[in-house]
């Protein structure tokens, strides 16, 4: 018996009697129950809210799971992303978006690139959403200022939390940004 698994794109065999495939047997079936929990999420956020589905990807491993996921599922989406230029048109994020467009090139996925300045944001807006929507993270509250560039259909954004009392109230600031403005909005796919 042979054991088939996946790092990255790459496939490897192992025989099934070694310690190493036990280890990747359990990780695959960990690996494939996320994987229908992922597409289970997706079934119920296009039950529930408007299409079209825009994922805001940064370029993170969260992101790019997020991305993979809804490549799988078939269900019609963009993607875009956010590149974080100064008033001389410097590139601030070159690393996150390079990481997101060879990730999406090995999918077939289009990503749409958006130019934002954040440090205007910083200088003119930070405050107010910060006191709106109790966030005290300029990370999270600029994430708020992006999902308003996109205005029809739903958001949606990869990250997610631990389940947990000790979840920080930080982050949840998106969560609180949702449910105040009523935008349709999934501020954690992998919640």
């Amino acid at each position: 018996n042979i054991v088939f698994y996946t790092v990255g794109l790459q496939v490897f065999a192992r025989p099934l009697n070694s310690k190493r495939a036990r280890v990747h047997v359990i990780t695959a079936t960990m690996y494939s129950q996320s994987i229908e929990l992922s597409l289970q999420t997706i079934k119920s956020i296009t039950k529930k809210f408007p299409p079209p589905y825009t994922l805001m990807c940064s370029g993170g491993v969260d992101t790019q799971a997020m991305l993979w996921v809804w490549k799988i599922s078939q269900v019609p989406f963009t993607a875009v992303t956010f590149k974080y230029v100064d008033d001389s048109g410097a590139n601030y994020n070159n690393y996150d978006i390079n990481t997101i467009f060879e990730f999406s090139k090995s999918l077939g996925v289009e990503i749409k690139e958006k130019e934002f300045n954040p440090f205007n944001f910083f200088e003119t807006e930070l405050c107010d959403f910060a006191s709106e929507y109790w966030c005290d993270s300029p990370q999270i509250t600029l994430y708020m200022k992006l999902s308003e560039q996109i205005t029809e259909g739903t958001v949606i954004f990869s990250g997610g939390f631990a389940a947990t009392e000790s979840v920080n109230y930080t982050i949840l600031g998106l969560q609180r940004y949702v449910e105040k403005t009523k935008r349709p909005m999934i501020p954690f796919f992998f919640k």
